[in-house]
């Protein structure tokens, strides 16, 4: 069922992080074939690592001779900010002043109640220095997260992010629904590539 290449990466920074991605990652076969790796790591506590996989759907022929080929390590933090008195019956604003980590504002288009769904459509504006790899909107009632089933449109600019969330809440609750903007921020880039053969 393919091949999944397990790896672990020690940190040597005192910033917090949540995950990391590479920009290239591949396998080499001895016979001149490269082969794409999808890779996946996040931030282990307990060991302090960042802990993934690097995975390919295709099988590597037995004895082959591989060189693993990694480059530009993304590491990303996860941030989350309190949307203040964002859902009230009778105020909806109809735009939000983030100024944080390249996000400018936040531009509400619609909201509404139908058949036991609440619907929010909305506009995230970044700045065009801005690091975010994604940016969207999450859910709490009392604390307690909710489930959004979302849609995210193609960029309409290439700074501005096009949503809309549907939650299926009841109507009497929507006046106490939090609201927060959550974003993946990157935090640090290194360019460099790696290689290791192995058999």
């Amino acid at each position: 069922n393919g091949t999944t290449i397990n790896f672990s990466l020690d940190i040597d920074h005192d910033y917090p992080i949540d995950a990391a991605d590479f920009e290239q990652a591949s396998l080499k076969i001895n016979d001149g074939k490269e082969i794409k790796l999808e890779a996946n790591a996040v931030y282990n506590q307990k060991t302090e690592q960042l802990v993934g996989i690097l995975h390919t759907d295709e099988g590597i022929p037995h004895n082959s001779n591989v060189t693993l080929q990694l480059g530009g390590v993304k590491e990303t933090q996860l941030k989350s900010v309190e949307l203040k008195n964002l859902v009230q019956s009778n105020a909806f604003p109809e735009k939000i002043t983030i100024n944080q980590d390249g996000i400018s504002h936040i531009e509400f288009t619609s909201n509404g109640y139908q058949n036991g769904q609440y619907t929010l459509d909305y506009l995230i504006d970044l700045e065009e220095s801005n690091n975010i790899e994604n940016a969207y909107l999450s859910y709490k009632i009392q604390g307690e997260n909710i489930a959004s089933f979302g849609v995210t449109h193609k960029r309409p600019k290439p700074n501005v992010i096009k949503s809309s969330d549907s939650l299926e809440i009841q109507k009497e609750v929507v006046e106490k629904l939090g609201v927060f903007l959550s974003y993946t921020d990157t935090v640090s880039y290194k360019p460099d590539t790696w290689s290791m053969d192995f058999q």
